[in-house]
């Protein structure tokens, strides 16, 4: 699970990571003293849980829940304050539990434990794509060798994308940019998808694609990204990345010199 924890309170934030740190089952935990922050990584990233506090400086824990359903009606909430007397609110925005400050270790897995039992949430593998100096694909940590050269490629275009939709003549046009959009080439490019299709079931991770007529882009909530790191300002993937993008790709050249912008401008501030 990914846990997310908005709280302005220092030490509060302390004792939570602390905690989470010692429960299984917990792949990451991004906490935030802001709830615009919060939301803006919400919106980029695959969030299974909130916990949040009832005050921000920004916004107060209900109107922040409510922003968050808006979002992502799936995504579930847990409030945590010194207050009893809140738990009302917190319920009456749907929210999926109500721990006290004083909490423990006990408490809080029970919680999550909880969640996890009412929701039938199973665990998601890890996806990971490498664009650093070429194209992988890594499912839990381990590389996924790709044999059809076109299924990789249109799985590579759907990355570069970066979760904006792609449609089957945009993809020809990229895949196959010799040849004419014809009957021939267009059954080729609804075998390719197929393939893609099966492959991501294969590795049990077809939600990554979302797919409709034709229209196909890469679902940012369930993935991870060495070019999505550099494009939220993430400064060790930037440290990684020395002129070269899916160098195997002509069409890549773009997004590579997008990179060599940003990239060249984090050193001139550095320096």
């Amino acid at each position: 699970m990914n846990l997310i924890y908005v709280e302005s309170d220092a030490k509060m934030v302390e004792k939570f990571k602390r905690i989470a740190a010692e429960i299984s089952g917990i792949e990451k935990t991004s906490c935030f003293s802001r709830s615009s922050d919060a939301l803006e990584y919400i919106r980029k990233n695959q969030v299974d849980l909130a916990f949040m506090g009832m005050e921000m400086p920004d916004m107060d824990g209900i109107s922040l829940a409510k922003r968050i359903l808006e979002m992502n009606k799936d995504l579930h909430i847990v409030f945590i304050s010194a207050h009893p007397a809140y738990a009302l609110q917190a319920f009456e925005v749907a929210a999926d539990g109500y721990l006290l400050q004083s909490y423990g270790k006990e408490a809080l897995e029970c919680q999550i434990r909880q969640i996890k039992r009412k929701f039938h949430m199973e665990e998601r593998p890890r996806v990971y794509f490498q664009t650093i100096p070429r194209f992988e694909l890594y499912v839990n940590g381990h590389l996924i060798p790709i044999s059809k050269k076109r299924v990789k490629e249109l799985l590579a275009l759907l990355v570069d994308f970066a979760g904006s939709s792609v449609t089957s003549e945009q993809a020809i046009n990229y895949l196959w940019e010799e040849r004419p959009l014809d009957n021939s080439v267009k059954s080729l490019m609804r075998m390719t998808a197929k393939r893609l299709r099966e492959l991501l079931e294969q590795e049990k991770i077809e939600h990554i694609l979302i797919e409709e007529n034709g229209v196909r882009a890469i679902d940012l909530r369930y993935v991870d990204c060495d070019y999505y790191q550099i494009l939220n300002g993430d400064e060790e993937a930037m440290k990684k990345y020395h002129g070269e993008y899916m160098k195997e790709y002509s069409w890549a050249e773009a997004t590579n010199a997008t990179l060599a912008r940003i990239t060249g401008k984090l050193q001139e501030e550095l320096a």
